[in-house]
């Protein structure tokens, strides 16, 4: 009993400053969390940051509705989106900003009878309501959406309410209602895992997630005639969003942690790094108050 009681009053929690401290751990550690989209990236940021601080955080990978709940709550430092903030987390009390653009990739586990190169992975005539149609409800064979010969139905792989992907992927089909009887996943990973694991499935994911796709040996459509890319991330590939960020301004006791963590995030050897290494363009866009004036854009 001594142990337990030991243990509980060796753990706190407390909602204005959102650190868990625990004895036999000497780094107090923060919670950042939100978007499934982001969490790889900031697993990389976060293991750099991690390396240089005196100190420990964590990502919780709940959704970008999580992200905003979280900072809410206050039981978040940051919170992440893979979507625009709701307009309460871009102004006070709260502060928001825009940091990276991110592509949302189209995949696809072809059936057998379909082959094409990946040159011609292509909608049929860049039709993009042949797969608003199928996420509504409609039946529809792989050879209506690419035009090879394969009588297949296509199986779409949906994901949960709280997914910014999901709110993204909608809005740009003008998708009125996602059918009910849709397969739904609840992360980007298992998007990719339940569309490898049945041939005729077709799902969307993260441009972040671009490597794990390539080893899930799966295809990637070209969407209205155009291959997601760098390149065409900041052109005319219309599938894409931000990935944002909010915290805190009001209320907040980690201010001095959420400024050096944009500083790194901001630093071109450290948080840009990372975001380039994923292939996603880095931006420094604020939505109103900006609290750090040296802070204010990319160098």
């Amino acid at each position: 009993m001594k142990k337990i009681l030991g243990l509980l009053t060796a753990i706190t929690l407390t909602s204005s400053s959102v650190v868990s401290v625990i004895s036999c751990q000497k780094k107090p550690t923060y919670l950042f969390g939100g978007s499934t989209s982001v969490q790889p990236l900031m697993n990389s940021v976060l293991k750099k940051f991690n390396s240089e601080h005196d100190i420990r955080v964590a990502y919780n990978s709940s959704g970008s509705s999580g992200g905003e709940t979280g900072i809410k709550d206050n039981t978040l430092v940051f919170g992440f989106t893979s979507r625009a903030l709701k307009t309460e987390f871009t102004k006070v009390p709260y502060a928001g900003l825009k940091f990276a653009i991110d592509g949302i990739l189209i995949i696809a586990n072809l059936p057998s009878d379909c082959i094409l190169a990946p040159s011609d992975l292509d909608i049929v005539n860049g039709k993009v309501d042949i797969l608003q149609q199928i996420y509504e409800g409609a039946t529809k064979q792989w050879g209506d959406l690419l035009g090879c010969q394969s009588s297949k139905k296509v199986i779409p792989i949906n994901r949960e309410q709280n997914s910014g992907t999901r709110d993204v992927f909608q809005g740009k089909l003008k998708i009125k209602e996602f059918s009910s009887s849709l397969r739904t996943v609840n992360n980007t990973a298992a998007a990719i895992q339940e569309v490898k694991n049945i041939q005729g499935a077709i799902g969307y994911v993260s441009y972040g997630a671009k490597k794990l796709v390539d080893e899930a040996n799966l295809s990637i459509l070209r969407y209205k005639g155009i291959v997601a890319s760098p390149a065409t991330l900041e052109t005319d590939y219309d599938l894409k969003r931000y990935f944002e960020l909010t915290f805190r301004l009001k209320d907040n006791k980690n201010l001095s942690l959420v400024k050096d963590f944009l500083t790194f995030l901001k630093d071109k050897e450290k948080g840009q790094q990372a975001i380039q290494a994923d292939e996603l363009i880095p931006v420094w866009e604020w939505y109103g108050t900006n609290p750090f004036s040296d802070l204010s854009t990319l160098d």
